[in-house]
């Protein structure tokens, strides 16, 4: 099996309090590893398309003249989040426990540990170089000059867990806490915010 990634080549635009369904041509590139269940993806300033190939353990780019290159992760790493910044791309690996930087220019691959050994689930990258992320239990910050630094959450319920992060405007981190406990609604989610400047180390 083939799997693909889709991109959205024209739509026909429509209000939508009209009600009416908005049409759209949507054309599909084959990933250039079968099967390898694509799953984070992000655009760089060039038109680039920089998405994992998680189940194949590569990060992989489809560029404008829709050539494709793989990169593959060392000690069976395997990308989910990917993240275009200036200094290169950016992913998590779950079963190596790390964040990773991909040099697009040579193809070098360097990961850091994440020291508690927290899985890490999603991935933003801050205004000043910094990657945020989150784990299960809580959230972390690999800073420019290396420095790893993790938070833990106190959780609603005991088998809740952290998931997507963002960083707004001013400075504060926002996550949603997933709640898989059967209280309340199926999947309820909860928004909750820190600070991250009351958090930083002062010399990170």
């Amino acid at each position: 099996m083939r799997l693909t990634i889709s991109m959205v080549l024209a739509v026909g635009l429509t209000a939508v309090s009209s009600g009416v369904r908005a049409d759209a041509t949507v054309t599909e590139f084959p990933t250039p590893s079968a099967a390898s269940l694509p799953q984070g993806i992000d655009i760089a300033p060039n038109g680039d398309v920089w998405f994992s190939e998680t189940s194949a353990g590569k990060v992989a780019v489809l560029r404008t003249n829709h050539t494709t290159s793989e990169f593959p992760l060392p000690n069976g790493g395997q990308p989910t989040i990917v993240k275009v910044a200036a200094d290169g791309i950016w992913f998590t690996d779950g079963p190596d426990r790390a964040i990773g930087h991909l040099n697009p220019a040579t193809g070098q691959i360097e990961e850091f540990a994440i020291p508690s050994g927290g899985t890490p689930i999603f991935l933003q990258i801050g205004p000043d170089g910094s990657k945020w992320f989150s784990k299960v239990t809580g959230v972390g910050r690999l800073s420019p000059n290396g420095l790893m630094t993790e938070w833990d959450v106190v959780l609603e319920h005991p088998d809740d867990n952290i998931e997507q992060i963002s960083l707004d405007p001013f400075g504060k981190l926002w996550f949603v806490e997933r709640n898989f406990d059967g209280v309340g609604a199926m999947l309820d989610t909860m928004r909750r915010r820190g600070y991250p400047e009351a958090l930083l180390p002062k010399a990170a």
